[in-house]
């Protein structure tokens, strides 16, 4: 089944298996508002910066918590978030730094550190 077809708001996949090549599928859930990925270790700076979840601009809540391997080198492709109305990137190694330059450059935004 094409993930196209559903017409899910909401997704949590949390604590499994998704890794960056895995994430590439997701901008198919073009009703997707939230989005929870929190956990999945195998989602790093690579998945972030490869502008595939930076389409979905139908998204108002990301949530990255825990993604270890996400770091300040993601910057640039979080601030493409722009859109979101809530950015949560709790226990990622994103520095403070880090946060506030993204709360600067994205006002509208709640980013949760």
């Amino acid at each position: 089944m094409s993930l196209a077809k559903l017409n899910l708001k909401s997704l949590e996949v949390t604590f499994n298996s998704l890794a960056d090549q895995t994430i590439q599928h997701l901008p198919q859930l073009r009703s997707l508002e939230h989005l929870n990925v929190s956990y999945n270790t195998g989602i790093t700076d690579s998945g972030t910066r490869s502008g595939t979840m930076q389409g979905m601009t139908h998204l108002k809540k990301l949530e990255l918590r825990g993604l270890k391997k996400v770091t300040d080198a993601s910057y640039e492709d979080l601030v493409k978030f722009w859109y979101l109305t809530n950015l949560g990137i709790r226990e990622t190694t994103t520095s403070v730094e880090c946060v506030e330059r993204l709360k600067t450059a994205m006002p509208k935004t709640v980013v949760f550190k």
